[in-house]
């Protein structure tokens, strides 16, 4: 198969279903689509893809390799594939969903990272990162992402740079009525500084009625 380039799209949408997809120049003010039954979604040599809206690759269980430096993904990238490598070089990249079976590899030369809001990432393989401008950052808030072969960020990056929120915590275990605290009531300012009110046992038996007081 040969390249395909699209010149002055508004959205573009291609698909192919044998031998693999190769995108040239792309050049569109809309979404982007793009699809591939029979093979690899890759990207031809000097090319570049520029796109205003949104932009969803779908391989399958193919690889997907858009590494030209020029990129620029205006909108939302989205992609299912194997091996999956995305380059921006102009501002910012923000990831919705993505699912790859094998490696995932993002890397952003002109700007953030970011991950779009209620969107998840999920990788099989090692998953890297790199947002390698003067002080460019790399933002995963989703805490339904899954990095089964671990997150590395790019060696340009200061630690503080990548932000990445773990799954949260289980809750923990609400008191049973028979378990639950004592009540305290917290005195005003000047007067004794602590009440507490709780059920309690007396240590001795008080003195029973009209028994003589005894005195020591």
């Amino acid at each position: 198969n040969g390249t395909v380039n699209v010149a002055g799209g508004n959205d573009v949408t291609i698909a192919d279903n044998t031998g693999g997809l190769t995108l040239g120049n792309i050049d569109a003010s809309g979404n982007l689509n793009a699809r591939s039954t029979g093979g690899d979604i890759t990207q031809a040599n000097g090319s570049t893809i520029a796109v205003d809206g949104q932009t969803t690759v779908d391989a399958g269980a193919y690889d997907i390799a858009l590494n030209g430096a020029n990129n620029d993904f205006g909108g939302v990238f989205n992609a299912i594939g194997g091996d999956i490598a995305v380059l921006d070089g102009r501002g910012n990249l923000i990831i919705g969903s993505v699912l790859a079976s094998g490696t995932l590899d993002v890397t952003s030369t002109g700007g953030d990272i970011e991950q779009l809001a209620g969107a998840v990432i999920s990788a099989g393989g090692a998953t890297r990162m790199s947002a390698s401008a003067t002080g460019a950052r790399i933002l995963l808030a989703a805490a339904g992402n899954h990095f089964s072969g671990g997150l590395i960020t790019g060696d340009s990056l200061p630690p503080t740079s990548a932000v990445v929120l773990p799954p949260p915590p289980p809750p923990l275990p609400m008191p049973t009525p028979n378990t639950a605290p004592p009540e305290i009531a917290l005195a005003p300012v000047g007067g004794p500084t602590l009440q507490v009110t709780a059920d309690f046992t007396p240590t001795t038996a008080p003195t029973p009625a009209g028994s003589p007081a005894q005195v020591g």
